[in-house]
């Protein structure tokens, strides 16, 4: 056998790639020089997003287990790197393997032909097409940041991918690219339809054992055709991998690299186990775990696309035949074990892996058994094809884990890498698919990952897939100045280095934080890093990593920061770094999570990441009272010290959430501390108070802030004022502003529209028309603001016919209505059931140029279903998003309520699955509607499971929630449920709430348990809860319904000492009483 050589250089223009897998292989020998690699190649950049992948048809046979017309992703391509000693010279290495070559193609004769069909290739010794190419600069280079754009250029351009493997064409090519320092890459590739993985890896270690005088030398095996006889009549359907095709669709792909060390491929097996667990391995693991990834950027891509999500992997069946297969066997021993989703939204991690699992153990003793019959083969094809969708989002994996590619040694040592491929940018016909190689440590796995340009976009930012895997690392298990010190680096470099050795570190520190302060100068900061660490000048490198993700959280570069996190393993610094870069990025979806798998791998989060989630959460008025206690109690759990700034935010945050005792025990603790709070605390605190109506206690609050040495500014004033607007104490008001101007503090835009909310509920509206003349003598323009509240003002009052002078008299005074007064004029006309009066609203704010926001789409949204119009909701539901406005919980909510309503309970469950996958979380709300809705229709155990889960999810449940649940059981005269239920709320700590007494009040009634129902009464009397107008009438229906008719009046007359007026509902209640004693007597 020959090899038939061609010498080249730097030719890389590429055509199609048609008909052939590609498997490269790399060496790499250590430099003497500085490179010249990068300046050659073109920048390189560790934030590589992605190159396109072209296409693969195979036709198979030559006696293997794939039939014709079947096909091999392009991901199944291999590339080995291993160094090479600087001793032997390339033209000895280049002879070494040329003569070792053709003494293996003597035994591995298919490989030197050519095609003859689709089953059988011509052995005609026309050998195996071998090129040489010379590649500036040190491979090294590449190593250490790879560029998977670059393999394109280590691959013949001289071979004629567009030829295919049609008749005529060779099986296979070798090509041999030399680095300047001696370190050599070598390509092989040949026709997939001939052989698997395996037999290429067989062929290599006899290659390398030839190259070593070794006697070992393995030798193929052609038992595929007796095995596995051809039947070339049978029908292209019942092909092996002929169903899938109907899946391939013309588009552009993007490769990317990402490494699962040992540690993370761990942390996934512990993820996904469970307890009747058989040890799931790796690539079971990985695997699932990709798949979960790929199903999340699907959705993301195409929300409205229904179709289930197909996963296949390519078996070896060598190992699991009874008797196995020699691994020497030559062919394609292969079978497909496939796995379906159907909303990825319904399976965690460790339900996919059992999936994954499942479809590999499929293939068992049992399966090969029946293979063996004349007509198994075919017999498994048409079971497998009838186990395949018509539709589906199809993800292909290969897996070349366990094959032995990095125990082939040519006598250099062994291969240091072996990677996928990728190629231009032409559109191709391919499926997404992911091919896991081992590293060489043995422990880990490299997937190469090949999607669809638009799901690429999605897949890589992944937060969970960038925590586990590092995106396209370094080659070198540590860093280049670690294995190897620079020794051997250009003299001048050397030297300078050893110029900088005597500088202390905080130095470093303080220069990387000034160059890493500024955008224009950060490139330099991060090429001093690397720099710095190569040469092993500053050993507390996390601490500037640290410093570099700080600087791109800073300037909103979040997904960098990610990526540069890869660099370094997760350490507390750089853990903390993340945290506070996602909180300053308003992603607290990434922050809090990131913060809970630090406490999951042992660190503790610094107090200053729990200061800048609370103020995240103030920012964007996300802030919930069950994530500032779980929060709390983390800090509690972990010893955390509160300093004056954590103390500000944690009472600020309660008070916004509304917990208002919940902020004045933090300040009380944080005054007991000898603190003094901020202003901008005691303003929410008095702020709070003020919405709650309790005006004396903020009175009290705004007069220690004084007392403190602090001087009140207009906000404090305000929010004091606000206070006494909500209880309508007018003078309190007006002394309030009168105080104001005697302390020279000026009032402002929403001084006057308070001041003019508290003359509008007292109906002094010529006292409101004289503020905004005030305002105008004070060089104060009125805004849309202050004609919002007057409007508001108007619409608590029931007079929502004066929009329509607001907003003339707004017109007059040169004023433009804005979202918010648009928003405050639809709500009004929405609260009085003026639909068409709304929808008119809506069209003008529009024509002004005016984009809705999702207050404007909830209201309009939220309305619509109130009147029972959900048809007319779902379409503004569905305009809302094409108009480019996401919706927020509060939309989903609101939808969830209107399809719960409806009982279009697979379109709720849809929903919910829609929510989550925009990294929308249910709030407290979410889940009291769902509690609500299922209770409503008696899905009473769907109701008690949304309890567990959103207690499971580290929320607190509300009244509200089990008002909700109890006032369900209460409707279908569950009393005994409905009690437990009250039970549970007790033994959340919840204080039972009036609501909830009248629902366990009629609950009895419904069940004709009166007693029961007079002793709720007794027990709110016993804990200082008044019972309502309500209570009375429940507790006289009660009666009615166990035909106690004559005690009735007494409960009516008990009403109304205690003061309650009696609306229509109880007078009725009493006449029907009287109405029946009555006839009774006459009887």
């Amino acid at each position: 056998m020959r090899a038939v050589e061609t010498a080249y250089h730097n030719s890389y223009d590429k055509g199609t790639i048609i008909d052939y897998a590609n498997f490269q292989f790399y060496a790499y020998d250590k430099g003497t020089s500085v490179s010249e690699f990068l300046d050659y190649f073109g920048k390189q950049s560790s934030n590589y997003n992605g190159g396109k992948v072209l296409a693969s048809f195979i036709s198979d046979g030559s006696g293997g287990l794939a039939p014709d017309n079947g096909f091999f992703t392009a991901c199944s391509r291999l590339k080995i790197l291993y160094f090479a000693p600087d001793s032997t010279s390339v033209s000895q290495k280049l002879q070494l393997l040329k003569d070792s070559l053709a003494s293996t193609l003597t035994h591995f004769y298919p490989l030197a032909g050519v095609v003859r069909d689709a089953f059988s290739i011509d052995c005609k010794d026309e050998g195996l097409p071998f090129f040489v190419a010379n590649v500036k600069g040190l491979l090294r280079d590449f190593l250490d940041r790879p560029d998977v754009l670059f393999i394109n250029r280590l691959i013949p351009s001289e071979f004629s991918w567009d030829e295919g493997a049609g008749p005529g064409a060779n099986v296979g090519t070798v090509q041999l690219n030399y680095f300047d320092c001696g370190g050599i890459a070598i390509c092989l590739i040949f026709a997939h339809h001939i052989g698997d993985a395996t037999t290429l890896c067989t062929f290599l270690k006899s290659w390398a054992a030839a190259a070593n005088d070794s006697a070992r030398i393995l030798r193929p095996e052609y038992i595929a055709q007796s095995a596995f006889p051809q039947q070339p009549s049978m029908p292209k359907e019942s092909y092996l991998f002929y169903p899938l095709q109907k899946f391939l669709k013309l588009g552009k792909f993007v490769t990317a690299r990402y490494v699962f060390d040992a540690s993370a491929i761990s942390t996934l097996k512990a993820q996904s186990a469970s307890s009747n667990d058989n040890h799931s391995t790796r690539v079971e693991v990985v695997s699932a775990f990709i798949w979960k990834c790929f199903m999340a950027a699907a959705a993301e891509v195409s929300s409205n696309d229904h179709k289930p999500f197909l996963l296949t992997h390519p078996l070896n069946l060598r190992r699991r035949a009874e008797p196995q297969f020699p691994d020497n066997s030559f062919g394609n021993f292969l079978w497909l074990a496939t796995a379906q989703c159907g909303n990825p939204t319904d399976k965690d991690l460790k339900e996919l892996v059992k999936e994954v699992k499942r479809a590999m153990e499929r293939v068992d003793k049992q399966f090969m058994k029946r293979m063996e019959s004349e007509d198994g083969y075919y017999e498994n094809v048409e079971e497998l094809r009838q186990g395949i969708p018509e539709e589906a989002n199809w993800l292909a994996f290969s897996s070349w884990c366990k094959i032995g590619f990095y125990d082939v040694d040519f006598g250099w040592g062994r291969p240091v890498w072996l990677s996928g491929f990728v190629s231009g940018d032409s559109d191709t016909v391919l499926p997404n698919s992911a091919t896991l190689v081992e590293t060489r440590s043995g422990d880990g796995i490299e997937a190469w990952v090949i999607l669809d340009e638009r799901y690429a976009a999605v897949f890589q930012k992944n937060e969970e897939l960038l925590l586990r895997a590092s995106f396209n690392p370094s080659v070198f298990p540590s860093h280049p100045s670690q294995s190897d010190p620079p020794t051997r680096l250009d003299p001048a470099e050397l030297r300078l280095a050893e110029s900088y050795r005597a500088v202390p570190a905080p130095l470093w520190h303080s220069l990387i934080k000034n160059l890493s302060s500024s955008p224009s100068s950060f490139s330099t900061a991060y090429s001093l890093v690397t720099w710095l660490q190569r040469h092993n000048l500053c050993f507390s490198y996390e601490l500037l990593y640290s410093i570099l993700i700080h600087a791109l959280g800073r300037n909103e570069k979040l997904y960098e920061a990610f990526l540069l996190s890869q660099r370094q393993s997760l350490t507390p610094l750089t853990y903390n770094a993340l945290i506070g870069a996602c909180a300053r990025n308003d992603d607290l979806e990434k922050a809090l999570n990131l913060m809970e798998r630090m406490r999951r791998d042992g660190y503790q989060s610094d107090f200053v990441n729990y200061s800048l989630i609370i103020q995240s959460l103030m920012r964007n008025n996300s802030v919930d009272v069950a994530i500032l206690e779980k929060l709390y109690g983390e800090m509690e759990a972990d010893n955390i010290e509160l300093d004056g700034q954590l103390l500000n935010d944690i009472i600020a945050g309660f008070a916004k959430a509304g917990d208002i005792d919940r902020a004045l025990y933090f300040l009380g603790v944080m005054q007991g501390n000898g603190l003094s709070p901020k202003t901008s605390t005691v303003v929410a605190v008095v702020n709070e108070l003020g919405n709650l109506g309790r005006v004396e206690e903020a009175e009290a609050v705004f007069e220690e802030l004084k007392e403190g040495g602090l001087r009140p500014r207009t906000r404090a004033y305000n929010a004091l004022l606000k206070g006494y607007v909500k209880v309508g104490a007018l003078k309190d008001a007006e002394y309030v502003v009168s105080e104001m101007e005697r302390s020279g503090v000026l009032p402002d835009e929403h001084t006057y529209s308070l001041l003019i909310d508290a003359y509008g509920n007292a109906g002094r509206w010529e006292s409101a028309r004289i503020v905004l003349k005030e305002m105008e003598a004070n060089d104060v323009k009125p805004n849309s603001y202050v004609f919002s509240r007057i409007l508001a003002s108007y619409r608590d009052r029931g007079e929502w016919q004066r929009s329509f002078q607001v907003l003339k008299e707004m017109k007059n005074c040169g004023v433009n209505p804005d979202r918010q007064f648009y928003n405050v004029m639809i709500d009004t006309f929405g609260k009085y059931n003026c639909l068409e009066h709304m929808m008119a609203a809506f069209e003008r704010m529009k024509v002004e140029g005016i984009e809705p926001d999702t207050v404007t789409w909830n209201t309009l949204i939220d309305c619509h279903c109130k009147q029972g119009h959900h048809n007319e909701a779902e379409e503004l539901f569905k305009e809302m998003q094409e108009s480019g406005c996401l919706p927020c919980t509060t939309t989903y909510n609101i939808m969830i309520n209107s399809l719960g309503g409806q009982e279009r309970w697979d379109d709720v469950k849809e929903l919910l699955g829609k929510m989550q996958s925009q990294g929308l979380l249910p709030n407290v709300v979410t889940y009291t509607t769902l509690v609500d809705i299922y209770g409503q229709s008696g899905r009473f155990n769907d109701a008690i499971d949304c309890l567990e889960v959103m207690k499971s999810a580290g929320l607190r449940p509300s009244s509200t929630m089990y008002n909700a649940l109890i006032n369900a059981y209460a409707q279908r005269g569950l009393s005994e449920q409905a009690v437990n239920a009250f039970r549970v709320m007790r033994s959340d700590g919840l204080k039972p709430s009036l609501l909830a007494l009248n629902s366990l009040i009629n609950a009895f009634g419904e069940d004709r348990r009166d007693a029961e129902a007079f002793a709720v009464l007794q027990y709110m009397k016993d804990n200082d809860l008044k019972p309502d107008v309500v209570t009375y009438t429940t507790l006289m229906k009660a009666l009615i319904r166990v035909e106690k008719y004559e005690k009735v009046p007494a409960v009516f007359e008990e009403m109304l000492l205690s003061g309650c007026a009696p609306d229509r509902k109880a007078r009725a209640m009493l006449r029907s009483a009287l109405r029946y004693m009555k006839s009774t007597l006459k009887l």
